[in-house]
C-alpha cells in the first residue's frame, strides 16, 4: 500500500475506483486496447511506470510511480501530466511532444527540481517514453518506464569525494607502505577494515600479485557496490575503484522481474523477432503439457506446427510486423489437453 498522499490508496484501487467517465480517457470499460495492456503489465510491474493518453495526455500509473509522485498521489490519477507536473512543465514538454510525434525519448540521468513534498528539491530519473499507436495506428499516447536515480547521483558524489580523500592519502605518504597502511588509510576510510579490505591489501604487497573483487561498500557517507583493483606499487599499492551500482540494482530488478513472470497465474511468452521463444513460464508449460526447457530456444511454428493454420500465427506476425497487440480465442490441442485459450500479444 502506499503510504504517501493519502494512507493505504494503492495505485490499482484508485484506478478501480476512479470515475474515469468524468475524465478525456471516458469510462473503463471503452479504453481502447493498447490502454487496457499497458495497465495490466504496469500493474503486474515493481518498476515505476505510467501511460499517457490522449490529446489531453490523460495519466494513468502503478503503486512504485505513486511512490515518486509523493504526495500528488492520488489526485494525480486521471489528470493531465503537464498540469500535475506544473512545476517542471518547460523541461517535460519538449520531450512529451517528441513522444506524441511518433518519436521514442530515453535519458539516463535528467535532473528536475520538483515539489512533491511540500518544498522544492533536485531529482534525478532515468526514462524512456514509447510512443504507442491506437487502432488505426495513430499515436494515440505514449508509455513510460523509470527509475529514480537520486540516490546513486548523491552516492556517485560522495564517491569521488572520498576517492579525493583516497589519493590526498596517497600523495602525503611519507614512509612508505607501513604509515600508508598502519595510520592514514585507516584513520580516512576506516571501513576497509570492516570489510577485510585491509588484510586484502597486505597480500597484494606481500605476493606481489593484482587483487579485484567486487562488493557492497556503505562507510564514510557512502553506499555502492564496487569493483575494487588493488596492485603493488613500489613499497606499498594503488587501488581504482568502478561504481557498479547501477548495474547492480539492474540485476537485482531484473531477477525480481523474471521471477514475477514465473510466478504469474496465466501462460506467459517471450518471443525474439525471428519469433523464437525465449522465455517461458511455468503456467505455459502447464497448458502445453512440455517441461519449458524442451520449448525454450524452439521457433514458434517448431514448437507448435499446428499454429500455422491457428489465427494465432497471423496474429503473432501483426503484433510484431506493427508494433500493436493483438487480443483473440483459439483452442489449444495437444496429446494431453483440450483447452479454449484466450491470448494477448
Amino acid at each position: 500500500m502506499i503510504e504517501n498522499g493519502t494512507l493505504g490508496c494503492s495505485a490499482k484501487a484508485e484506478i478501480d475506483s476512479h470515475p474515469w467517465e468524468t475524465t478525456p480517457l471516458g469510462a473503463r470499460e471503452s479504453w481502447p486496447l493498447p490502454v487496457q495492456t499497458l495497465v495490466d503489465v504496469m500493474l503486474g510491474s515493481t518498476q515505476a511506470m505510467f501511460v499517457v493518453w490522449g490529446a489531453q495526455r490523460t495519466l494513468i500509473y502503478n503503486d512504485a510511480y505513486a511512490a515518486i509522485l509523493a504526495n500528488k498521489h492520488p489526485s494525480a490519477m486521471g489528470r493531465d501530466l503537464l498540469e500535475v507536473w506544473e512545476e517542471i512543465r518547460a523541461s517535460l514538454q519538449p520531450i512529451v511532444d517528441e513522444a506524441y510525434a511518433g518519436r521514442p525519448v530515453a535519458m539516463d540521468d535528467i535532473a528536475l527540481t520538483m515539489t512533491r513534498k511540500g518544498y522544492e528539491e533536485e531529482a534525478h530519473f532515468a526514462f524512456s517514453y514509447t510512443p504507442v499507436r491506437d487502432e488505426r495506428g495513430a499515436v494515440g499516447g505514449f508509455f513510460c518506464a523509470c527509475v529514480e536515480t537520486t540516490e546513486q547521483v548523491v552516492s556517485g558524489q560522495k564517491l569521488k569525494e572520498a576517492e579525493a580523500r583516497f589519493r590526498a592519502v596517497q600523495e602525503t605518504s611519507i614512509d612508505g607502505f607501513t604509515w600508508f597502511i598502519g595510520r592514514r588509510l585507516l584513520e580516512e576510510m576506516p571501513g576497509n577494515r570492516e570489510e577485510g579490505l585491509f588484510d586484502a591489501y597486505v597480500q597484494v604487497v606481500d605476493q606481489d600479485k593484482p587483487w579485484v573483487t567486487e562488493l557492497s561498500y556503505a562507510h564514510e557517507g557512502v553506499d555502492v557496490f564496487l569493483r575494487l583493483t588493488a596492485t603493488k606499487v613500489g613499497d606499498g599499492f594503488a587501488v581504482s575503484f568502478a561504481d557498479l551500482t547501477e548495474r547492480r540494482r539492474y540485476e537485482v530488478r531484473l531477477a525480481e522481474a523474471a521471477a514475477a513472470v514465473e510466478n504469474m497465474a496465466e501462460g506467459f511468452l517471450i518471443l525474439d523477432p525471428q519469433f523464437r521463444i525465449q522465455q517461458m513460464n511455468a503456467e505455459a508449460a502447464r497448458i502445453d503439457g512440455r517441461p519449458a526447457q524442451e520449448i525454450i530456444g524452439l521457433h514458434l511454428l517448431e514448437a507448435w506446427p499446428e499454429a500455422r493454420e491457428a489465427p494465432t500465427w497471423a496474429a503473432y506476425q501483426k503484433a510484431m510486423r506493427d508494433q500493436m497487440p493483438v487480443e483473440f480465442v483459439y483452442q489449444h490441442r495437444s496429446e494431453t489437453h483440450d483447452l479454449w485459450l484466450e491470448v494477448r500479444a
